[in-house]
């Protein structure tokens, strides 16, 4: 039976309220490190804390002054986390970014269930695995959101929950049920291992929040968790 939708897993809505008030008073298209920072601790924290492979996050570009300065200070921030970045998508009004820890991405795509699935999908193993992952990752992203219009539709990439460190097996009833049936959603949908899922959450959840009050107090990220 498909799922109602009710059981989701959500940040602590305080949290919320005070990141919508931070934007409404303090926020500073010229102050790119705040942007940065904020971004980093509501998508990144568990990818930067080494128990997620990968985050994805959007960048409005009407947000920020100047693209290769907010660049470098992501790259900046990330590093202290010993972490990478991509990019997947950008157009004049956004850019889709993706942060990653090599070493853990490295071990998901090293699986042979998520290699034979990703295989599957086109991506090559030859050479050098980690960029050939990402360059066709790019690829599909930018062709599926492109395509969007025009007549010919590409698929959205599915197979960019095992790169975020989804369990494989609810990537792949995800797209076998198209998103639907699904009994618990956070930061995937989940049809296997709830339980498990909803611990994760928790984590993760409690993670961002504790980086976001930081920043929210005016700590840097580093010091905020």
């Amino acid at each position: 039976m498909e799922s109602t939708g009710k059981d989701v897993i959500e940040l602590n809505s305080d949290i919320k309220r005070s990141v919508y008030r931070w934007y409404a008073d303090q926020y500073d298209i010229n102050d790119l490190s705040n942007y940065t920072a904020y971004l980093l601790a509501n998508y990144c924290m568990p990818t930067l804390l080494k128990l997620k492979p990968s985050s994805l996050f959007r960048v409005s570009r009407r947000l920020i002054s100047d693209q290769q300065s907010f660049l470098r200070l992501l790259e900046n921030e990330i590093n202290t986390f010993h972490s990478a970045y991509s990019i997947l998508y950008e157009d004049e009004s956004m850019m889709i970014i993706l942060v990653y820890n090599e070493t853990l991405l490295r071990e998901v795509i090293s699986g042979p269930e998520e290699q034979s699935f990703l295989y599957s999908m086109g991506y090559s193993f030859n050479g050098d695995t980690m960029q050939n992952i990402l360059t066709t990752l790019t690829y599909r992203y930018y062709e599926f959101i492109r395509s969007r219009s025009s007549h010919c539709i590409h698929p959205y990439p599915h197979e960019i929950g095992i790169i975020l460190g989804y369990p494989i097996q609810d990537v792949k009833d995800f797209i076998r049920f198209n998103g639907k049936n699904y009994t618990l959603c956070g930061y995937w949908k989940v049809y296997h291992e709830e339980d498990h899922a909803r611990r994760t959450f928790k984590k993760y959840n409690q993670l961002k929040e504790k980086a976001l009050k930081g920043i929210l107090s005016g700590k840097k990220l580093k010091e905020s968790i």
